[in-house]
């Protein structure tokens, strides 16, 4: 057996003297110092100990143990083997001399550029990784130098994982094990694998990859996600609710469920105080603005004839980030909401314009900007009902006929009987109406509908009759 390949150790039955003398011969190999290579050897070595106070009758079996049980305990810096410095280089050694086939548990956090230096000349994984480099440097649209490099790794990452030894062992269905977590580059790794002629097909992105078994429900794409845990329910109960509610279609729910998920994550890397939905606030999208803007950049393709101009990317996101709330926020007043205790005390985000706040302030009835910020309720108030509790504003939206009517709740009113309810007709595109918002107890209520674009399919908002259940 080669001193640099331990492949067939994998699935016999666990022989430790076996795998420690072949473990040194490997190490001895290794383009190191004799300082590094001591350390190597004292890392392998704990590390072998511990293989073999487990029972599993293979080495793959056991290491699969390890590295599911331990590994995250040592990356977060608890019980690591010794050198506790150079603890990883005892996982190094199994991986680079193929003894063992890692999961995606510890490639992520592997160190290939710096492993792969270790090897000697003559060694196959270099030669792979040099030609996935080449390869990923033909992919015209990938425009970061980075973004290639870790398509080059992610190819490398996943032979490991398999067990391969040649590109061409690499099949559409290995792409698709890769976690969403661990997939950055993956798109480009995909063209890159077809230009070489690997995979049969032609190129694919993320989201045609994932539906090859068809549309995935807003809980298997959270689960597949890298949505922080305390904000998955909301983010599922919101997709779910949307497609309900509003519309179904497979491609407006991806988008919602992408915006979201850097939204989530932003907020999971910059503020971590936040521990929910209903404390997200204004400042906080205020600051996911630029972020936004510059993952954008990262990821939008480069298309000759636009340069490197800005794309919508970034708009669309906030949209939809903003339509979150606002939907929330009208749907957590709703009778047995399940979003009871997940929205904010108010919309945290106005209309964006160009991925830039809009300054375009809507005016009260007196002209001034800045009217006080309000909540949509959601209700429905027919003539003889009471106002909602804090409702002194009627936003009357809809339809002629009376069966569209939304309210909205401004601070320090009253709640109170309500005489008369008057529809207005829906604006023409331009149209600006105002009237007067009439207190409690006025024989008729009209508030402004100033610039309303209603939407285009369904109801304007909900009412009261569609109750949760």
């Amino acid at each position: 057996m080669s001193s640099r390949d331990l492949s067939g150790l994998a699935e016999r039955p666990y022989d430790g003297a076996l795998l420690d003398r072949e473990l040194k011969g490997f190490v001895g190999g290794l383009v190191l110092d004799p300082d590094r290579r001591g350390t190597m050897r004292r890392a392998s070595g704990s590390l072998l100990e511990l293989l073999d106070g487990r029972g599993q009758p293979t080495l793959q079996g056991r290491w699969q143990a390890v590295e599911s049980e331990l590994w995250p305990e040592w990356v977060a810096g608890r019980g690591r083997l010794e050198p506790v410095i150079q603890w990883s280089w005892g996982a190094a050694a199994l991986v680079l001399s193929r003894a063992v086939r890692p999961g995606w548990v510890l490639l992520p956090r592997a160190r290939l550029s710096q492993w792969l230096g270790w090897l000697p000349a003559g060694h196959p994984l270099p030669g792979r990784h040099a030609c996935l480099c080449e390869a990923v440097a033909q992919v015209d649209w990938a425009r970061h130098p980075d973004l290639k490099r870790r398509a080059a790794l992610l190819g490398l990452r996943v032979m490991l994982a398999r067990g391969y030894t040649q590109l061409e062992e690499i099949r559409s269905g290995d792409l698709e094990t890769v976690p969403v977590a661990c997939a950055t580059g993956i798109d480009v790794l995909d063209s890159a694998l077809c230009q070489l002629g690997v995979l049969s097909r032609t190129p694919q992105r993320g989201a045609q990859r994932r539906l090859r078994r068809g549309r995935l429900s807003p809980a298997e794409l959270v689960e597949r996600s890298r949505v922080p845990e305390r904000f998955r329910d909301v983010h599922r109960l919101y997709l779910e609710a949307y497609a309900q509610r509003i519309s179904d279609v497979y491609a407006t729910t991806r988008h919602k469920h992408n915006s979201l998920e850097h939204l989530w994550v932003f907020l999971d890397e910059r503020y971590p105080q936040v521990g929910s939905s209903a404390q997200v606030r204004r400042e906080h999208l205020l600051a996911f603005i630029p972020h936004a803007i510059a993952r954008a950049r990262e990821v939008q393709r480069r298309q000759p004839r636009r340069g490197d101009e800005d794309r919508l990317t970034a708009h669309q996101w906030l949209v939809n980030v903003r339509c979150f709330f606002a939907d929330i926020c009208v749907w957590s007043t709703e009778l047995a909401s399940p979003f009871e205790g997940l929205a904010p005390p108010a919309v945290p985000a106005r209309r964006f314009a160009n991925c830039r706040a809009s300054s375009n302030s809507r005016t009260t009835g007196s002209g001034k900007a800045g009217r006080p910020s309000c909540r949509a309720l959601g209700l429905a108030v027919r003539p003889g009902e009471d106002a909602p509790e804090g409702v002194d504003h009627l936003a009357v939206v809809g339809h002629q006929d009376g069966r569209r009517l939304s309210c909205r709740r401004t601070r320090g009113a009253r709640a109170g009987p309500i005489d008369h309810v008057r529809t207005v007709p829906r604006p023409a595109k331009g149209e600006i109406r105002r009237a007067a918002g009439c207190g409690v107890g006025a024989e008729e209520a009209v508030v402004d509908v100033e610039g309303h674009r209603p939407t285009p399919r369904g109801p304007v908002l909900p009412t009261r009759l569609g109750r949760w259940t």
